[in-house]
């Protein structure tokens, strides 16, 4: 169950990240999970739970946003979503791609930060995606 792992490299980065935010809380952290990161969401989910537990994420939530495979198709030129992730085809005009756009996402995307004084609430956006999970 590798979603424990990633759960857990989640409460690290977490951890790591209030180290400069004395006094605050994690109320929140957004993940994008794509279709092909080989993760089930609800695993992922039960597994940061479990893990947070007596930790300083003890009752932080884990929202994950899903992202959908993303195709390049060279006779419709654009990005397309294919009907099924076993079958890389168009689903406007049948041409077979292995051009991946999207959906290998596994990024901690933002943390929400609560200041324990006096309860605002501090959004810390992560969007370079320099938190990628590896």
């Amino acid at each position: 169950m590798h979603e424990l792992s990633i759960a857990q490299r989640l409460i690290e980065l977490a951890l790591e990240h209030i180290e400069s935010h004395p006094g605050s809380r994690v109320g929140r952290l957004h993940v994008r999970l794509g279709a092909l990161s080989c993760l089930q969401p609800h695993a992922l989910r039960s597994s940061f739970e479990m893990a947070a537990q007596g930790s300083q994420l003890d009752g932080a939530e884990l929202e994950i946003e899903l992202v959908p495979l993303l195709l390049y198709c060279d006779r419709c030129n654009q990005d397309v979503e294919p009907h099924s992730l076993k079958a890389m085809i168009c689903p406007e005009c049948g041409l077979a791609s292995n051009a991946i756009r999207g959906g290998r996402e596994l990024d901690l995307d933002w943390i929400e930060l609560f200041e324990s004084a006096d309860k605002t609430m501090a959004t810390e956006d992560k969007g370079d995606r320099d938190d990628a999970i590896p």
